[in-house]
């Protein structure tokens, strides 16, 4: 695993799931499509962050901390700058709520598909984020877990397209204010992978999009620093491809939002073969379609490097996460064995925020790979975002890091 190139390392990035665990048990067992509950048939209101409707969600979507758990519809800013309907879920810690409402976490989670049936509200989610939501459960934090624009609604899925993703948060954390439940005004985001780029990109748009505090971001192996990964340094061509259903979903993703992008240039006969089942099957399908194909980079691309594809330069703007300044704390939790987040690419985007300015800790783990700091972390994590919602100064380590 370690002989694969950057470049595609960098297109896995938001997979979530550490090399590890077994893979098939990384994702909950397929279903069909998604309910009417998601398809919104009225005229779509202009104002982002409206709640729409709202329903129980079914016993085996319920998490084991939560007390209530509904799965709800909102509207928020498409990629394209239409109205949109998004769809997300939302858990309740049990007891009575402290004094100002339960502070509110959004999720930003990691890839799962682009299909509306791969949507985590409808789909499920994987053990290693069922653990990580129950443990902000038991903490006392209500949780907001957007499916991003896309998914589990109707429309195309804009896979990795930062504005999109961070909209999708913030207009998730607005409307759940109008659920009826006793929910603070203060929230903060935590991602991984995926999900971690998400985070960061929420951080870029959360201060005046809505009228709510945002105190935080907190990012586990975040997407970063897509332009470098696509370059020509990092191209290996006789590297097997091993994760060609994530290729795919990142090169629709490129399609979805970017005009002088086409995967019919970019991808062989070979891979485009597959890019059919990308629009009706979830990740661990994809990945286990794609690596019986046994293809390398260069029997997957037709250009060597992937930066220079027409129309990958476009798409990588849209893509990026800013590197600051940032004006609400970071806090960027990272393993050195990261082989899908390599580990000196982080090292660099978090030198990149001190640089700006941006209050940032950058919390390291020997020895873990992708998915380790998310749950290995979480006690530093606790204690951290406990000091985000007391509205305490934040420390960062750029000193170190520098």
């Amino acid at each position: 695993m370690r002989s694969i190139s950057i470049t595609i390392l960098a297109l896995v990035l938001t997979l979530g799931c550490a090399k590890q665990a077994p893979p098939l048990s990384a994702q909950p067992q397929a279903l069909g499509d998604p309910p009417d509950f998601y398809a919104w048939t009225e005229a779509v209101p202009a104002s982002p962050g409206r709640l729409l409707q709202q329903a129980p969600l079914e016993a085996r979507l319920q998490l084991a901390e939560s007390a209530r758990a509904v799965r709800f519809l909102y509207t928020s800013e498409g990629f394209d700058g239409r109205s949109v309907v998004v769809s997300a879920a939302a858990f309740l810690p049990p007891g009575e709520a402290p004094e100002g409402g339960w502070p509110v976490i959004a999720w930003s989670h990691g890839t799962v598909g682009i299909a509306d049936r791969c949507a985590p509200s409808w789909q499920g989610r994987s053990p290693r984020d069922v653990t990580y939501l129950n443990h902000w459960l038991s903490e006392g934090y209500a949780i907001v877990a957007t499916d991003y624009e896309g998914l589990g609604t109707p429309g195309p899925h804009p896979y990795l397209h930062c504005k999109a993703a961070a909209l999708s948060n913030i207009d998730a954390v607005t409307a759940a204010q109008s659920l009826g439940w006793s929910l603070s005004r203060k929230w903060l985001v935590t991602g991984q992978s995926q999900g971690g780029h998400g985070a960061l990109c929420t951080a870029e748009y959360a201060t005046g999009r809505t009228p709510l505090e945002f105190v935080g971001t907190l990012a586990t192996a975040p997407g970063i620093f897509f332009a470098r990964s696509y370059s020509g340094d990092h191209n290996m061509a006789d590297q097997p491809m091993r994760y060609l259903g994530v290729v795919l979903l990142n090169t629709r993703g490129m399609e979805t939002f970017t005009p002088e992008f086409s995967a019919e240039r970019a991808l062989t006969d070979e891979a485009l073969a597959l890019m059919p089942r990308v629009d009706e099957a979830c990740v661990m399908e994809l990945l286990r379609e794609g690596a019986a194909l046994n293809l390398r980079t260069d029997t997957t691309f037709r250009t060597v490097p992937f930066s220079e594809t027409p129309g990958v330069a476009e798409a990588v703007v849209q893509m990026e996460v800013s590197s600051g300044p940032l004006d609400r704390p970071v806090l960027i939790g990272q393993g050195t064995e990261d082989t899908m987040t390599p580990f000196p690419l982080a090292k660099d985007y978090v030198r990149s925020l001190c640089e700006a300015g941006t209050d940032v800790s950058f919390l390291v783990y020997p020895g873990e790979e992708h998915s380790g700091p998310m749950n290995v972390g979480k006690a530093d994590f606790s204690g951290w975002i406990a000091a985000r919602f007391a509205g305490e100064s934040a420390t960062n380590n750029c000193g170190e890091i520098r």
